[in-house]
């Protein structure tokens, strides 16, 4: 299902507003000048920008304390580290309370424990459904993806992004800034279109950019068989809407299943090279995803 949107600016002139707008090279995602703009009087209402620093939970399997169980046979049937569990959680103490629950991110199935008489066999937990809805790409872009283009071949990592940000991008919709960027992917940098497989908007929408049969153009060198995620705004300066935060969360769990991916093999751009994107605050926020799984 697609959400509802409307294309067009106030002033109905899409057209004319992007034949104004000019783009100038410095430097990749990690540079906050990689997209400058002429100035546009184009008002828009992109929802709120509220940016907490604070890790979105999602919905884990809860394991419900038995007795006998401790956190060292709780680990043991996880492979979670005690550490993670204790960290996740924020237990302020190793001892576990029966009935007590706690989160087992990225678990769903619990090796039997022999040496405790409940648990005779193993304790599989239901996989959550990924509810993320992705605005496709004939929704936004304007022109055809142009023919050089390489196939990506199996997904074996996900790479997530900033795109940065641009002195007037709080005039424009994200629409108009994807549309900036893919006209830069093409026309300057001579791509065959953006570069980002998924772009999630400031309100958490997310945006289908290059489709997926095709090898991305956000990672230099380690663009075969990853995924590009980038996330609208300048994360070194603030943190990301928590919206867009629930929106990556839910993007990279469909990600993780369809392709089997671990949470290792999600990195920040910074992870692959020398960059400071995905910006400090998103890079925080994936290191404790990256822990937790």
């Amino acid at each position: 299902m697609l959400l509802s949107l409307n294309l067009n600016p106030p002033d109905g002139n899409m057209t004319k507003l992007f034949f104004l707008l000019t783009i100038f090279v410095a430097g990749g995602c990690s540079n906050s000048s990689q997209y400058q703009y002429v100035k546009t009087t184009t008002a828009t209402s992109h929802g709120t920008l509220t940016a907490k620093d604070i890790p979105i939970k999602p919905s884990y399997p809860r394991y419900i304390i038995k007795k006998g169980d401790t956190l060292s046979s709780i680990s043991r049937r996880s492979k979670l580290s005690v550490n993670n569990i204790i960290r996740f959680n924020q237990l302020k103490s190793s001892h576990l309370e029966v009935g007590q629950q706690i989160y087992l991110p990225g678990v769903y199935k619990l090796k039997p424990d022999h040496s405790l008489k409940y648990a005779t066999a193993p304790i599989i937990f239901k996989r959550p459904t990924p509810q993320s809805k992705i605005i496709a790409r004939k929704h936004w872009a304007k022109d055809k993806i142009k023919s050089n283009t390489i196939a990506m071949g199996n997904v074996n990592k996900i790479t997530v992004h900033h795109t940065d940000d641009a002195p007037n991008l709080k005039k424009m919709t994200d629409i108009q800034f994807l549309r900036a960027i893919e006209n830069h992917h093409r026309n300057n940098r001579k791509w065959a279109c953006i570069g980002y497989h998924f772009i999630i908007g400031r309100n958490g929408t997310i945006y289908e950019g290059r489709p997926a049969k095709y090898q991305g153009a956000h990672a230099s060198k380690n663009n075969p068989h990853n995924l590009g995620i980038a996330l609208i705004g300048d994360f070194n300066k603030a943190a990301p809407a928590k919206s867009q935060l629930a929106a990556l969360n839910a993007l990279l769990s469909q990600l993780r299943i369809k392709h089997k991916i671990t949470a290792s093999k999600v990195y920040g751009h910074g992870h692959l090279g020398q960059t400071h994107c995905p910006g400090k605050h998103l890079k925080r926020w994936l290191e404790v995803y990256r822990a937790r799984r």
